[in-house]
């Protein structure tokens, strides 16, 4: 007899990696390695932490995270603002193609999805009329909005 343990897990990361370790040579590919020394998508799945407002409430079943300060009011919007630049930053240095990573969907892009996508509809909202609030403005933020196009155009 032959017994099978199955576990499960909820963790994003952990099953991308389930995935990918078993299905290494099936495109996408979450984590592909870009040297032997460093791991692009990793690296900018750490990132997020780091990236969104500091002292607010990360949990992403919450209907808005990052938008609230543990207290319940409002992040500033110059948090958001850094956030946002960072974002655009961190695309910069992955200049080769508009996901996170570059030219194809990794993990990384998985990761920051809801996060992003909750951030484009969510701080125009919060924050009317203030052009650096809203990530899908492409003349403040352009690689970000081509992040957002290319997700739309290539993710089903």
């Amino acid at each position: 007899t032959t017994t099978t343990t199955t576990t499960t897990t909820t963790d994003p990361v952990k099953l991308l990696e389930q995935i990918q370790s078993r299905y290494p040579d099936t495109a996408p590919q979450f984590y592909p390695p870009l040297s032997s020394a460093v791991d692009a998508s990793r690296c900018n799945i750490m990132r997020l932490p780091g990236v969104m407002p500091r002292n607010s409430d990360t949990n992403l079943m919450s209907y808005a995270p990052y938008l609230f300060r543990d207290d319940g009011t409002l992040v500033k919007p110059s948090s958001h603002a850094v956030s946002l630049e960072e974002v655009e930053e961190m695309q910069e240095e992955y200049y080769l193609g508009d996901f996170l990573c570059g030219k194809a969907i990794t993990a990384a892009d998985i990761i920051w999805a809801p996060y992003l996508e909750r951030y484009a509809v969510q701080l125009p909202i919060v924050y009317r009329n203030k052009a650096r609030l809203n990530p899908r403005n492409r003349n403040v933020y352009g690689e970000v909005d081509n992040w957002y196009k290319v997700m739309e155009r290539e993710v089903p």
